[in-house]
């Protein structure tokens, strides 16, 4: 646990009352990290306790070393940090209610390097009243600051303030061509429409769904599969409370992929089907994790017929 604390906010309202007033160091009006890509993880803290770590891997980042992150939520924070200036100096009758609003509505960030040493640890929470300013604490200092990012408005504790779904990673697929060896595609209201794409002595070929083969263009096929290293949704759903009346819905499709030395991956498609609307415009979508809900225009590159090849 970081040294910011319960206790040294209590330390710190005492202080306030006897009128402490040292003069600012540079020390504890240095936010920035001028590389942070050196940053191996980064503990997220809430009211004194450990919430959150961001991890970095070989693969990216990742939540709670359990899921990874999403690229744009890593770089809106990453990218921001060597940035990171003081606005201004508040005057000392501001300091107590601007220590309780980092306290109350808050992080305590501590930026760790990759041998494990602390590079970097403040506080943020509360902002100025034209939203352009953050309350920030760097731990071990006398008083807070108003710091920023030129030319960015808006709270810049928000960026680190997300539920663990807000942070994960929303791709439904991410494989290139190389990782799989086999995909099956089923529409099960229209059974004739589906086919399987297998790797065969280093070759891509088309079957149908009963396994004869069927001749197809390779450029064609190459085109399909690039589709599945970019699909993603708009959101994870898991917390959706009528995901068992989805699940017992037909699905519009069924695809089924395999990895060398792995399971299968089965993901079932259910379409969203609003009163006065023809057309579908989203999908919910369930791997047997995790539920999504994606739209079709990004679907859509996926859901071929065995004649389109």
């Amino acid at each position: 646990m970081p040294e910011i604390s319960k206790f040294y906010w209590f330390g710190f309202l005492i202080c306030l009352t006897w009128a402490c007033k040292p003069g600012p160091g540079e020390m504890e009006t240095d936010f920035k990290i001028t590389s942070p890509e050196q940053i191996a993880s980064i503990e997220i803290y809430r009211q004194g306790n450990l919430e959150q770590t961001l991890s970095k891997t070989k693969q990216g980042w990742s939540i709670n070393q359990k899921y990874s992150v999403r690229p744009d939520a890593m770089d809106n924070i990453l990218r921001i940090l060597p940035d990171l200036r003081v606005m201004y100096h508040p005057p000392a009758a501001a300091w107590e209610n601007m220590v309780r609003a980092i306290n109350d509505q808050g992080v305590t960030l501590v930026f760790n390097g990759t041998s494990g040493q602390k590079i970097k640890s403040f506080s943020l929470g509360g902002t100025t009243n034209d939203e352009r300013g953050t309350y920030a604490l760097m731990e071990g200092a006398t008083k807070p600051y108003v710091i920023h990012v030129p030319g960015f408005d808006g709270s810049l504790a928000s960026r680190f303030i997300m539920g663990e779904n807000e942070w994960r990673d929303r791709m439904i697929f991410k494989e290139t061509k190389e990782d799989l060896i086999r995909i099956k595609v089923r529409y099960p209201e229209q059974p004739g429409s589906g086919f399987e794409l297998e790797k065969v002595e280093g070759k891509w070929r088309l079957f149908s769904l009963s396994r004869d083969p069927v001749y197809a263009d390779e450029s064609m096929i190459h085109t399909y599969l690039d589709a599945y290293s970019g699909i993603g949704a708009e959101g994870i759903e898991n917390d959706f409370k009528s995901i068992p009346e989805v699940l017992q819905m037909i699905p519009h499709a069924v695809i089924e992929i395999q990895k060398p030395d792995s399971a299968m991956r089965i993901i079932k498609f259910y379409p969203i089907r609003l009163e006065g609307q023809a057309s579908v415009e989203r999908f919910y979508v369930y791997d047997g994790k995790d539920f999504f809900l994606a739209q079709m225009r990004i679907l859509q590159k996926l859901f071929r017929s065995i004649d389109s090849f």
